[in-house]
């Protein structure tokens, strides 16, 4: 069901790739007007499509491997770019900054997508899969909205960072003094520790152990300038501690069945906001993939294995 590396090298080119380039490419304009970028895979014959809310930085370029997988098994997927990153519209002057007014923002994007693109296309079954920071914008937007999706299932959440080596209040008070600052000036800067794109190399990543998957994500991003994305502004980290809070707080009202996948080493993201938002959860239950680092989704072949297996699992029950 689910391609090794060795399958994934060997059939990169003539199946992955080309499948991929097949989706159809599509945008919409959100109310404050930014545009936001979609790919749709949809093949013959399914009944079931999938959401994908991907994490901080990403594009849709960055699941090519598992959109191909769920094509072979007959599951259409819907792939949006949050504002601000992949293909979708900018908000500063600076494209390489990762920025955000305000996560709510986000949720709102997700929730114009499902409804002007999504429902449309009329499948009978909706699954939502969403990534790190799009684990966080789907538990606001699930709470806030009514929505067609019956399973969701998260990998790696972002309920709360791994703020080392600051205490998270010190990270918090950081975020939010930088934050204030540039307001005043009437510029957004990079948090102060990060800066511009660059390409980082494999050794010491702390994101996956897959060095095939690994580069060939910063290859993509090479042949596609467009879609890179440098480090956080100090306005999106004090919009995310807020979004956190924020999510965990409102799950409650969550009522569909949301499996939390946690990276047992995960260096990104810690585990303490995903335990509270499993058990604010009315319908949660969280599973551990031991020893898998926080691209659970491009990791080497035994923890990719065992998350798309639990994935699977989860949907189908």
């Amino acid at each position: 069901m689910w391609l090794t590396e060795d399958a994934l090298k060997a059939g990169y080119q003539s199946l992955v790739h080309p499948y991929f380039e097949g989706g159809q490419i599509g945008s919409l304009l959100s109310p404050d007007g930014v545009e936001l970028h979609y790919r749709l895979f949809l093949p013959p014959g399914a009944s079931t499509l999938l959401v994908l809310s991907s994490g901080r930085t990403e594009s849709v370029l960055k699941y090519q491997e598992l959109i191909f997988e769920l094509g072979r098994l007959g599951i259409a997927v819907a792939a949006l770019d949050h504002r601000g990153q992949g293909f979708s519209g900018r908000l500063t002057d600076d494209p390489l900054l990762g920025y955000v007014e305000d996560f709510d923002h986000y949720a709102e994007d997700l929730h114009l997508f499902v409804n002007q693109v999504v429902l449309p296309l009329g499948f009978k079954r909706h699954w939502l899969l969403a990534h790190s920071m799009g684990g966080c914008i789907a538990a606001l937007y699930l709470a806030a909205f009514a929505h067609p999706f019956d399973k969701v299932a998260m990998t790696s959440p972002m309920l709360s960072i791994n703020t080392a080596p600051f205490p998270n209040w010190v990270a918090k008070s950081m975020a939010r003094w930088q934050s204030q600052q540039d307001k005043r000036r009437g510029q957004p800067r990079y948090v102060l520790t990060t800066g511009p794109y660059q390409r980082k190399p494999f050794e010491g990543n702390g994101l996956s152990h897959s060095h095939y998957r690994y580069e060939l994500c910063q290859d993509w991003l090479e042949a596609m300038p467009d879609a890179r994305l440098g480090g956080p502004s100090a306005q999106w980290l004090d919009a995310a501690f807020l979004a956190m809070d924020k999510a965990v707080k409102e799950a409650g009202a969550i009522t569909v069945p949301v499996l939390v996948l946690v990276a047992g080493e995960d260096k990104v993201v810690s585990r303490t906001g995903q335990e509270a938002l499993v058990a604010a959860l009315p319908k949660g239950s969280l599973q551990i993939i031991d020893g898998g680092w926080h691209e659970l989704l491009l990791e080497e072949d035994g923890y990719r294995l065992a998350t798309l297996e639990r994935l699977w699992a989860f949907f189908n029950d």
